[in-house]
């Protein structure tokens, strides 16, 4: 993320738990640094997306976070604040190595080693990196824990490239649009879940809501069917989002 932006809380403690908790970092390079992606809540959406209808989606202030720095080798290392648990995995040979990798990874970071694996996949050159994992999503809340993870993922691995590709819109490697349909598959690929008839069980509006967060302040519509959004922004318009 930029450094002019506000870091987060979730991110302000990552980043002071790392050296705590990769105490034995002789491989790491760089500085440190930080990268996040918000949850999200429906203005519209329940059962509306797989209906090839429009869907509203919004952001909130809670966020999944990376805190660390990058590695002088292919190694990804993770701890997770919430499972208390360190991952492990290579990106040398992915995504080849995808299956055999992801067998031997908890649950949540086989969402970290799919988003890997497809940023590979589109040609752009990864880093190995050592990361605390926050954040204060809720898990199971219906806020998109998942897909933040995801996004967070691509944001972390292009911080930690030190600028050899970067997510955006002028003379960016990826789209936003084009993160977020990778992420999708990628939580498709972590989960295990596929796409079934033209029900979508990790819709692409899940990730594409957390890519939009930070480039300007408004709701994305989206009509299912063409995958096409419009951004509604107004300074004058104030959502209040309460969980029921």
């Amino acid at each position: 993320m930029s450094e002019s932006v506000t870091f987060p809380l979730p991110a302000r403690e990552a980043l002071e738990k790392f050296p705590t908790v990769f105490q034995n970092h002789v491989d790491s390079t760089g500085l440190l640094g930080a990268a996040w992606a918000p949850g999200r809540v429906n203005l519209i959406g329940e059962h509306t997306d797989y209906n090839d209808g429009f869907v509203l989606p919004i952001a909130v202030d809670r966020v999944a976070t990376f805190a660390g720095r990058a590695r002088s080798d292919g190694t990804v290392r993770l701890w997770s604040t919430h499972f208390q648990q360190y991952a492990q995995f290579s990106l040398a040979g992915l995504p080849e190595t995808f299956v055999q990798q992801h067998h031997t990874l908890p649950t949540w970071a086989r969402y970290v080693l799919s988003v890997t694996a497809e940023l590979v996949k589109t040609g752009v050159t990864l880093v190995g990196f050592d990361a605390v994992v926050s954040g204060d999503v809720p898990l199971g809340g219906g806020m998109s824990s998942s897909a933040a993870l995801e996004v967070a993922t691509a944001q972390a691995c292009a911080l930690f490239s030190e600028g050899q590709f970067t997510i955006g819109y002028q003379e960016a490697t990826l789209t936003p649009m084009q993160v977020a349909a990778l992420c999708q598959h990628a939580g498709h690929l972590a989960s295990g879940v596929r796409w079934a008839s033209s029900i979508r069980p990790h819709p692409v509006w899940d990730v594409q809501e957390q890519l939009y967060y930070w480039t300007a302040v408004h709701c994305p519509i989206v009509t299912c069917h063409l995958l096409h959004q419009s951004l509604l922004c107004s300074p004058l318009i104030l959502v209040c989002a309460v969980n029921s």
